[in-house]
């Protein structure tokens, strides 16, 4: 009963100081806000982030196909742009590269979209509305969706992103081309363009991946195999904590942006890094599991 009582005591603690850290972070990403005149809000143009998603969805692109004449958006002067984007998409493999997958979204916001609809603070005036009443038009589709984008987001999380060739993909050379015109001469004389970089990474990535399916699986074994000792509670909870982490790292960045390895790459190192930690420090002298965290 004592053990149970401190180890409920540990998690409380654990927890409390996740709250105050949030805290603090929330409050200070107001201030800087506040002191940069963008009012009192944690990100003042987040919402059209999410609208990117949601048009890259389609159903905020289904709805303003269907009501932009009756509700007469700024936005809906960027729906050249994004079905143009959605052709493309259409005709290529979405499978081979992550920028074809989120064209619409890019389209939207950095090949033209947002410019043609006034700039990014106007389109933000109304992303609110449009996120709304396209999520009312489908709610079931638009969650399913999200779901899919933060399981796909999870999986995803090689490296070498961008760092691959596009010289055969006309819409990606576009989207370059319009949103860097300047850079463009550049990029099509690059090794990346010529397809060099990117000979180096699937052997990596071989590597990589099965060092973190191998470190998922040493999770799985060590919560088994010590399931029942004492110390168990705070292992269980520092794995359970950090699968938190990064199923809500996939909801926020695939969930709500789009889908991308770099999103997840940054923090799938945890994975590899907590069990040679665990792994490293669990046998004592006796040979006896114990976890000292």
């Amino acid at each position: 009963m004592l053990l149970q009582e401190v180890q409920f005591s540990e998690i409380k603690i654990y927890f409390l100081t996740t709250i105050l850290a949030s805290m603090i972070a929330i409050a200070l990403l107001i201030s800087s806000n506040i002191w940069s005149h963008h009012g009192f809000t944690i990100a003042k143009t987040s919402k059209v982030f999410l609208l990117a998603r949601m048009l890259e969805d389609e159903t905020a692109l289904d709805y303003l196909n269907k009501n932009c004449i009756q509700e007469n958006y700024k936005t809906c002067l960027s729906l050249t742009i994004l079905n143009e984007a959605k052709s493309i998409q259409d005709r290529a493999n979405v499978n081979v590269k992550p920028e074809i997958k989120n064209l619409i979204s890019s389209s939207f916001l950095w090949g033209g979209g947002v410019k043609a609809a006034g700039g990014i603070l106007e389109v933000n005036k109304e992303a609110s509305e449009i996120i709304l009443k396209s999520f009312l038009a489908n709610p079931s589709r638009q969650l399913l969706l999200s779901l899919k984008n933060m399981s796909d987001q999870i999986i995803t999380f090689k490296i070498g992103e961008q760092m691959g060739s596009y010289a055969s993909n006309a819409g990606f050379d576009k989207l370059i081309n319009a949103s860097f015109p300047e850079s463009y001469s550049s990029y099509i004389n690059s090794e990346q363009y010529k397809g060099i970089l990117e000979k180096i990474f699937p052997i990596l990535n071989l590597y990589y991946t099965y060092m973190i399916y191998l470190s998922s699986i040493l999770w799985i074994y060590l919560i088994i195999r010590i399931r029942k000792t004492k110390e168990s509670g705070n292992l269980v909870l520092l794995i359970l904590t950090t699968i938190i982490f990064l199923a809500v790292n996939a909801l926020v960045t695939g969930g709500m942006s789009g889908v991308f390895d770099r999103y997840q790459s940054r923090i799938i190192w945890l994975v590899p890094g907590l069990a040679f930690l665990i792994f490293s420090g669990i046998v004592d002298s006796s040979n006896k599991y114990r976890i000292n965290l």
